[in-house]
């Protein structure tokens, strides 16, 4: 149950990198719940999961790859999964960045979260769902031009295919 507020107020924070837009008026996002102890302690990037296991108590997997074709998704997918099941097994959580799930890059466009929720179908198949405590939707929208309102709708839409989010 504090994992689903973690995983919340996590996402909120994180996203707050960007998703600016240029401050044009939009619906607001579902506000964050106040943090919930433990606080978490993670390595951002694509860490040797053993090595960093005693130091963390998560870890943030991103979406660091090929975006444009459905092989490179796939390995990101696989990377994803590896990295997953290492945290498993270390007794770690992670925050996992879905932004290769549910938009385009150059240009970058919300497509949507079918891709996510097969994913979270595939995880749920290998009982590796549970170690993810947050989604990272995307890195610096604001710098992608990506609007305050698809980022809204991006937030609510993740939220809404992950349940427990």
């Amino acid at each position: 149950m504090t994992y689903k507020y973690i995983a919340l107020a996590v996402a909120l924070a994180l996203s707050g990198c960007g998703g600016g837009g240029g401050g044009s008026s939009s619906p607001t996002p579902t506000p964050p719940v106040a943090r919930v102890a433990p606080l978490q302690f993670g390595y951002y990037g694509s860490a040797d999961i053993a090595r960093v296991a005693s130091s963390v108590t998560c870890v943030h997997l991103p979406d660091w790859g090929d975006w444009t074709t459905a092989a490179g998704k796939e390995s990101m997918k696989a990377q994803i999964i590896a990295q997953l099941q290492a945290c498993k097994a270390a007794g770690l959580k992670a925050i996992v960045s879905t932004g290769f799930l549910t938009f385009t890059r150059m240009p970058y466009r919300y497509i949507g979260t079918a891709d996510l929720v097969a994913f979270k179908k595939q995880l749920d198949g290998l009982g590796l769902s549970t170690v993810v405590i947050a989604l990272y939707p995307l890195d610096e929208p604001d710098v992608l031009g990506i609007s305050d309102a698809v980022m809204t709708q991006c937030f609510n839409e993740t939220r809404a295919a992950w349940p427990g989010a």
